[in-house]
């Protein structure tokens, strides 16, 4: 039977079942399923489907503006003078030359390499060495140091300190 004498057909089935649908047919039913989608009976939602994989780790953002200072923290505990005073004789070295302080019986180790002491009438020195009981100090050429080669009678006092600083304007 030729295409154009069929009887017309069931809406969505054909009354033959093995003749494949005309083309015009096709574009009809499509137009039709389309016109019940946009009235809104196409049925009702499926359930939500599952979740996807993570996405990548995004940039970095920029970094805040700085956070508000802290509140001042205690006093702390009143600091421990460190002294000590010649056991022997002081010769004052030449500016920037080293030279060897015999201290108080054990007293070396209470001082610290790369502190500056004050030796009485003699100036301001740099520890470059310690031992039990000897400190070797380094002449600054500090304001105030007394000239090279002078000698500082034993029983001086050795203090920690540091130099006087510039005068102010």
């Amino acid at each position: 039977m030729p295409h154009e004498d069929r009887p017309p057909k069931e809406h969505g089935r054909h009354h033959l079942g093995n003749v494949p649908p005309r083309p015009d047919e096709l574009d009809a039913e499509f137009d039709t399923l389309h016109e019940r989608i946009d009235a809104g009976g196409g049925g009702a939602a499926g359930p939500p489907g599952p979740a996807g994989p993570q996405g990548p780790q995004g940039v970095q953002g920029p970094v805040g503006p700085q956070g508000a200072t802290g509140a001042q923290g205690p006093q702390g505990p009143a600091g421990v003078g460190i002294s000590s005073s010649l056991r022997l004789d002081f010769t004052v070295p030449a500016v920037g030359a080293m030279a060897p302080a015999t201290v108080g019986a054990g007293d070396g180790p209470k001082f610290g390499v790369g502190m500056i002491v004050f030796v009485e009438t003699a100036g301001y020195f740099s520890i470059t060495a310690i031992a039990i009981d000897t400190l070797t100090l380094q002449n600054l050429g500090a304001v105030g140091t007394a000239p090279p080669t002078t000698v500082v009678p034993a029983s001086r006092a050795i203090v920690a300190t540091g130099p006087q600083g510039p005068a102010g304007p």
